[in-house]
């Protein structure tokens, strides 16, 4: 009986004195963290007691739960009051590395992730458990996240991009083998570019990309003229998530020049024509109609470079019929005009394929 009564008031005691002992963890919440910030502890002892401690870590990845380091702090004398450990008072600190990748040294910078800290404080003399425990969680993130280079944010292209670029986030001393995800998405009207990236299915996305910079696989999907498509880059470090990138947009212009194609059908001539209405032959027969409000039947028809350059000048009859030259030159343009009795040109635009 005297040796149970012994053993309860020992627990008693130890179990007071636990209670009397609080540590708090000192590290920031998110950023770049190096590893030896891990050692930034606040204890605080209310008693009047002096004990050896130690100190024990568990690092782990809060999304998978798997442990990323292990740790054991050198012995140090913990008096009553306030104590505030660091590297330097805990030291010679033994880890145990249980995922491949972090950097050893003493000045390391942890990988980048989302982390739980689970602190243990030890007594030397006392082997029935800790005497006080905390846990804290953590994110580590890059100082800069990939930044989007090209296309440029709100630009207006005149062809589809061909390629899509973005800088490498950093320092890339904490990146050991760094993936991209690239995702562009359709914006809808009324939508704000976030949105679509995080709401709309995605127009193209690739998430295995190893360089900073995509070739964009034209055969697999072709942007729409005058639709506006948001995207973003997603950096991870194996699986990790090591930043993203802002949401940028771009859409591709409608073609300014209006192409008109004709094949074996006649094209209009007036007064009103354009050179930027241009007619695109199919073959190198010209079939010209021409509605002539004057009451003769004979005009001159003048073909000839738009730098002015005659290369064909006849008279003709006001009907339909092949009147072009055979000295045209393909895929080049050329003005066929035609002067009325009153001296008033009338013309279009035309090139051969």
């Amino acid at each position: 009986m005297k040796r149970l009564i012994i053993s309860v008031f020992i627990l008693c005691l130890l179990f007071t004195s636990q209670a009397q002992i609080t540590i708090q963890p000192n590290i920031p919440t998110v950023g770049l963290i190096q590893k030896n910030q891990l050692w930034n502890i606040l204890v605080i002892n209310n008693s009047n007691k002096q004990y050896d401690c130690r100190v024990e870590l568990i690092l782990r990845d809060r999304a998978s739960g798997q442990e990323v380091i292990t740790a054991v702090s050198g012995q140090f004398i913990l008096g009553a009051g306030t104590k505030q450990l660091n590297i330097n008072s805990l030291n010679p600190i033994q880890y145990t590395y249980l995922m491949p990748g972090i950097d050893n040294s003493l000045q390391g910078l942890l990988p980048a992730g989302n982390y739980n800290a689970c602190y243990a404080l030890t007594s030397i003399a006392f082997k029935e458990g800790s005497m006080a425990e905390e846990c804290m969680q953590f994110d580590v993130e890059p100082l800069s996240p990939p930044m989007l280079v090209f296309p440029a944010d709100s630009s207006k292209l005149v062809n589809a991009p061909t390629q899509f670029s973005w800088t490498t986030p950093l320092p890339g001393s904490m990146f050991n083998n760094l993936r991209y995800e690239i995702l562009i998405t359709e914006v809808i009207a009324g939508q704000k570019a976030n949105e679509a990236i995080q709401e709309n299915i995605p127009f193209y996305s690739d998430a295995f990309l190893a360089s900073n910079f995509m070739n964009f696989p034209s055969t697999t999907a072709v942007f729409e003229k005058e639709k506006l498509y948001a995207w973003q880059i997603v950096a991870r470090d194996d699986k990790q998530y090591a930043g993203k990138s802002e949401v940028w947009v771009f859409e591709i212009k409608k073609d300014e020049t209006k192409i008109n194609e004709t094949n074996e059908s006649y094209i209009f001539i007036n007064s009103n024509a354009s050179e930027n209405n241009i007619f695109y032959l199919n073959n190198d027969q010209l079939h010209i109609k021409y509605y002539s409000f004057d009451k003769i039947s004979d005009a001159d028809l003048v073909i000839k470079t738009l730098e002015g350059e005659v290369v064909q000048q006849k008279k003709l009859k006001i009907a339909y019929g092949d009147n072009l030259s055979k000295n045209i030159a393909k895929d080049r343009l050329y003005k066929a005009e035609i002067k009325d009795a009153n001296n008033k040109a009338h013309t279009i635009t035309f090139s051969i394929k």
